[in-house]
């Protein structure tokens, strides 16, 4: 792989390209069309072929309607602008638009989905909701090298960097299905290692009758807030240039994980030690659970990296609990009863009484450190797999625009 930047540029109406490349209208180049205009999700099924709605992948349909590589836009709505990559037997519904080349002799599919990726490279009209039209896709203008040899060259170093990205999400989805299942079959259906390493209730361990239900003897109920300490978050002055773009990690709802990345490790906004001492911020360590509780309520992560929180969330961390994996899957167990309990009068808030009115059952310490000690080596490669996921995504971010426009040949 080469960089450069010099007399091999000539200027076109987007800009400097290389001499080898040309600018095309993506019309001219790829079949451009809208989505099954008269299919919606309501016509998803359980299982099937993979279905694109302008919100990305997110269902299957009985039959498919392309059986190739293609690109699939979200012509509509907060996603407008959004593309995703189809392989196999997929379809795609009202409010997209999909393309493919025209001759895959001269164009790359999945360099096509890359030279087009990016919001800013799709026109939009209307501002409540914003759409693309499929004259202004059609439109679009986008630079290529002319030889596809190097148009796979390209895509082939970006798919190698997405597809390792994809990897280390499925990995990280089977490792957190371990881990929330060990915790079920622990802590919900009480089926721990009695001392003959069997599983308890099954094998006959004594039960006792309790506000809860039937739970393990020895065992006892108790406030979810007496299990936990409650720590508050806070947001300093946004006026204030000083306390702001730091390198202290500042979560909010934006930054909550999937449930399947367990942990916070980067967020959106970033604020500085002097924000922290001139705020009610205060940075929160490894292991404690960060529920979000004003407005969008119930989303939950485990901070992987010290940071601080808005006002909006609260920081539980454990009392019985090591590590903090104990009382992060707690906390997702109780996410709902927790929403329930919220109040108020514009947004739905959790408060620190809602903490106290919700009951849980209260194992022994040392089970709960037993447990923590099993899942450890789980949650420590799912960790590990997102700082990799983190270091690959800013690759890729920072590889493409320039091997895109050129000033990476490959």
């Amino acid at each position: 792989m080469r960089s450069h930047l010099s007399k091999s540029f000539k200027e076109t109406e987007i800009g400097p390209i290389p001499e080898e490349w040309e600018v095309f209208r993506l019309g001219d180049v790829a079949d451009l069309n809208w989505g099954d205009t008269n299919t919606t999700k309501s016509s998803y099924t359980e299982e099937g072929f993979p279905a694109y709605s302008a919100s990305g992948q997110d269902g299957f349909l009985d039959h498919f309607d392309y059986d190739r590589e293609g690109v699939v836009l979200s012509a509509i709505g907060a996603n407008c602008g959004d593309t995703w990559f189809a392989t196999g037997k997929w379809s795609c519904i009202k409010n997209t638009i999909r393309f493919f080349p025209k001759n895959e002799k001269k164009f790359n599919s999945r360099f096509l989905f890359y030279v087009t990726q990016g919001k800013y490279h799709w026109p939009k009209r209307g501002s409540a909701q914003p759409f693309i039209s499929q004259a202004d896709a059609r439109n679009v203008e986008i630079a290529a090298p002319v030889d596809i040899n190097e148009q796979s060259r390209i895509a082939s170093i970006l798919s190698a960097l997405d597809d390792k990205i994809e990897l280390n999400r499925k990995i990280n989805e089977n490792l957190e299905k371990i881990a929330s299942a060990l915790f079920k079959r622990w802590f919900v259906d009480f089926e721990f290692p009695n001392e003959k390493g069997k599983p308890y209730k099954s094998s006959g361990g004594k039960m006792v009758e309790s506000e809860l239900g039937e739970i393990p003897e020895g065992w006892c109920i108790s406030s979810f807030a007496e299990t936990i300490e409650i720590l508050s978050g806070g947001t300093p002055k946004t006026s204030e240039v000083g306390y702001w773009n730091g390198d202290i990690p500042w979560f909010s709802v934006v930054d909550a994980p999937q449930e399947t990345d367990v942990f916070i490790i980067d967020t959106e906004k970033k604020i500085t030690q002097q924000g922290v001492e001139n705020s009610a911020a205060q940075i929160l360590d490894k292991g404690i659970t960060v529920i979000t509780a004003r407005g969008t309520v119930g989303k939950v992560g485990l901070i992987g990296v010290p940071m601080a929180i808005n006002q909006s969330c609260y920081g539980l961390k454990g009392k019985m609990d090591t590590h903090g994996y104990f009382t992060y899957f707690t906390t997702r167990m109780l996410v709902e009863t927790l929403q329930r309990g919220a109040h108020g009068s514009v947004f739905d808030t959790i408060t620190r009484e809602t903490f106290l009115n919700v009951m849980v059952t209260q194992p022994s310490d040392d089970l709960v450190i037993e447990f923590e000690k099993i899942i450890e080596p789980i949650m420590g490669s799912i960790k590990l797999n997102l700082f990799e996921k983190r270091t690959l995504t800013r690759m890729r971010d920072s590889l493409l625009p320039r091997l895109m426009n050129g000033r990476i040949r490959v």
